[in-house]
């Protein structure tokens, strides 16, 4: 649920967000083109191209039986064009619709850097960095903008995204290290054929809307990515990456009881850990190397936050390492804007604002546990 804006500004730091919403914030979104969205709320013509290609292979197709044999021969050939014609419908389809789709791209640009503005405006409020890209460039972005076939607008549109000097490839790194990033199913192969299908899997996965900063003398990074999810709605996760100050004793694990424990690679023997907490028991389960290093991670302060962020939803965390990891599932965060169709109004600036509130307190309620600055 959203805050008011007096409850966000009865908030330590946040006072005087409400103006800086209405100056900066508010003028920008207002000059944006208008939401161009169909009665579902997505973007409007995607669905037609989209259905237009898939209208184009099923007559190319069917053009199939009329043009072969009707015999054993005649369906092996058809059987070897189906997937040629798929995809060569889907080409022409975006080749007929290319200024329309350049034209969707060049938009999709305005919203994003405005949004990302927008957060980069609330971030320096509170004392923050943010950075739009936590994970750096995007590979496949990468390999598009370089390609010759694309027209030069959507090259420029793609190499001009926001960037930032602070990146934080190595707290997404610790995030993949921890085996919380969801993973693609793997084929039967070799070993490293396996090490490298997974590999580029988690580097395809979309990471975004990255916060840096120090909180009670800790320093946290806190970001966004996206687990795709075949015939579902995208998964968006919250991740919160800290350093610990030293490291802890083998693993420590925390999961909400809808789900499973993860898989962990040369992991030493866990075992359950009890908090004592009724609340916390009935939603959430704890195992570790090391029990007294578990209860000192988790104690009564940090579950009180984590019971209040997790809204019910799929909550994990882990610390390895140096590294404390938290990971919580959900719809898309700090979004003030919707950057696929343009949309906001009072009520998504108050929600966005609200989720980097409950961030910013498991930080909070984190640092005060640790109280100790991240080590040079």
């Amino acid at each position: 649920m959203a805050m008011t804006w007096e409850e966000l500004e009865a908030k330590p730091g946040w006072q005087g967000i409400r103006a800086i919403v209405d100056r900066d914030i508010r003028r920008a979104f207002a000059d944006l083109p208008p939401p161009q969205t169909d009665p579902k709320g997505r973007p409007k013509g995607v669905q037609a191209i989209i259905g237009g290609a898939g209208g184009l292979f099923l007559l190319l197709f069917a053009g199939t039986f009329l043009v072969l044999p009707t015999n054993g021969f005649g369906d092996f050939l058809r059987f070897i064009l189906f997937i040629p014609l798929f995809f060569a419908s889907i080409a022409l389809s975006l080749y007929l619709n290319r200024k329309k789709l350049l034209a969707w791209l060049l938009q999709a640009k305005v919203r994003y850097v405005a949004r990302a503005k927008a957060l980069d405006r609330v971030a320096r409020h509170l004392g923050l960095s943010y950075v739009a890209r936590p994970g750096g460039e995007h590979p496949a972005l990468a390999w598009l903008s370089k390609q010759s076939w694309l027209p030069r607008e959507a090259s420029e549109a793609i190499a001009g995204l926001p960037a930032s000097e602070l990146t934080m490839v190595d707290a997404v790194t610790a995030l993949r290290e921890a085996g919380i990033m969801g993973r693609e199913p793997i084929v039967i192969a070799t070993d490293a054929q396996k090490q490298q299908i997974e590999d580029q899997y988690l580097q395809s996965l979309p990471v975004e809307d990255g916060f840096h900063g120090v909180r009670g003398g800790v320093a946290f990074d806190a970001f966004e990515w996206i687990e795709r999810v075949e015939d579902d709605p995208d998964i968006y996760h919250l991740a919160i990456v800290l350093t610990l100050p030293r490291p802890v004793n083998g693993l420590v694990e925390l999961r909400a009881r809808n789900i499973g424990w993860l898989a962990h690679k040369d992991a030493p023997p866990l075992s359950r850990v009890d908090l004592a907490s009724k609340a916390f028991d009935e939603r959430f389960r704890l195992r570790s190397a090391d029990q007294v290093e578990a209860r000192t991670l988790f104690d009564p302060r940090v579950v009180e936050r984590l019971l209040a962020i997790a809204h019910g939803q799929a909550f994990r965390a882990v610390a390895r390492n140096r590294h404390l990891v938290f990971d919580v599932e959900g719809e898309d965060r700090f979004a003030l804007l919707d950057a696929n169709t343009g949309a906001w109004d009072d009520t998504t600036l108050r929600r966005g604002l609200t989720d980097l509130v409950e961030t910013l307190e498991l930080v909070d309620a984190l640092a005060t546990t640790f109280r100790t600055a991240r080590p040079a």
